[in-house]
């Protein structure tokens, strides 16, 4: 049941769409929604509902609407892919493949498309909820849940047969931790903001990409507002 402190109104170039906190939620930790909501994704406003403008195309912003809602990519005739393609990544709504495709989380599956948005196989993670994705190259993709780590809820996965490669490796110090947002660098390194659900303590894990072992990390500030939204 939706209750009223979980709808949102959203006024996009001039056109209504009413949803809800949960389902922007989908969109991650990186999407343009997230300024619009504290760390509990309750929205910055005293009022039950708050009308938020938005100064995008509404016909295209209702296609990434329902593909937040339902995890499917529908394409009107009358929508331009390729515009549709530079929405979502503008709202980064999907993660951006270094081959021009892109990807999108829902719930415990994970959408991938080329770069005309033609869908590839979907994958089915052994996860209830993806927390975040990212593409360490045109054929892989860090896939990080609500599992732990230990227990396999960071993983490396093909991007075009889902097949499972590897789960990163943690030390006893991260046993009870889970992954969020991820992010790469040029040099084979995985970074991931990693939080202890008991202790409510932070961190930022180091992996190498091609092992996936753990190399390093780093505790955040004893009492940061919330876990790291963003890595670069």
């Amino acid at each position: 049941m939706v209750t009223p402190k979980d709808r949102v109104e959203l006024n996009v170039g001039g056109r209504i769409f009413e949803t809800t906190a949960t389902t922007l939620g989908i969109a991650g930790e990186k999407s343009f929604f997230r300024a619009m909501f504290d760390e509990n994704w309750n929205l910055h406003s005293d009022s039950a509902i708050t009308e938020h403008f938005i100064d995008r195309d509404p016909d295209y912003f209702a296609v990434l609407l329902s593909l937040l809602r339902t995890g499917e990519l529908y394409i009107p005739p009358k929508i331009d892919k390729r515009l549709l393609y530079r929405e979502a990544r503008s709202a980064k709504i999907v993660q951006a493949s270094p081959s021009g495709g892109c990807c999108v989380a829902h719930g415990g599956v994970v959408r991938v498309y080329d770069w005309m948005l033609e869908e590839h196989p979907i994958i089915h993670t052994e996860h209830h909820n993806v927390n975040d994705v990212c593409w360490v190259d045109s054929e892989s993709i860090v896939v990080s849940s609500d599992e732990k780590i230990a227990s396999g809820g960071l993983g490396l996965v093909n991007a075009s047969t889902g097949e499972s490669k590897y789960k990163f490796q943690v030390t006893d110090e991260l046993t009870g931790y889970k992954a969020g947002a991820l992010g790469v660098s040029s040099n084979d390194k995985l970074f991931a903001s990693c939080t202890d659900s008991s202790s409510r303590k932070h961190v930022i894990g180091v992996w190498d990409q091609v092992t996936g072992t753990l190399m390093n990390f780093f505790s955040c500030p004893p009492h940061p507002p919330h876990n790291a939204a963003r890595l670069q």
